[in-house]
């Protein structure tokens, strides 16, 4: 399980702010700025809060390495596998019905034409799962 400390600055039905500190593993990741975008070191996190802690609390929250895996095959590979699989029908059309010597011009474009419905696939699933509560992470003790 991925953890994580943090302050509640915030709480609301069933759930909380939570403010953490960027740990190390988020220095040397690809995708902190998109994970979250502020400046500093100080990042707020919405969470699940099922103890019931309240503001001020300092508590750990966690998130399933299960979710973190998935999150980032969807975000990295499918567009990729994607724009490939999109790149090589685009070829092949090209080679075969439009008999040009050029074909790459054709790839690239193919490879576009995937790629736009997968993103707007993967923002459709994204809807879905940010409803489902085994997705978000969840604050499993206060210190």
């Amino acid at each position: 399980m991925i953890e994580e400390e943090g302050i509640i600055i915030q709480t609301f039905d069933n759930r909380a702010k939570v403010r953490t500190i960027r740990s190390s593993a988020c220095e040397g990741c690809a995708a902190a700025s998109f994970c979250h975008p502020e400046k500093g070191s100080k990042m707020i996190i919405e969470v699940i809060n099922p103890i019931h802690a309240k503001v001020g609390d300092r508590v750990k929250i966690g998130l399933k390495p299960g979710v973190y895996l998935k999150a980032s095959f969807l975000i990295y590979l499918v567009p990729i596998i994607a724009f490939i699989i999109g790149a090589i029908i685009g070829k092949e059309l090209a080679a075969s019905f439009l008999h040009t010597n050029d074909p790459d011009l054709w790839a690239i474009i193919g490879g576009a034409v995937l790629l736009i419905p997968t993103f707007i696939a993967m923002r459709l699933y994204n809807r879905k799962i940010e409803k489902d509560k085994s997705y978000q992470p969840v604050i499993l003790e206060v210190m």
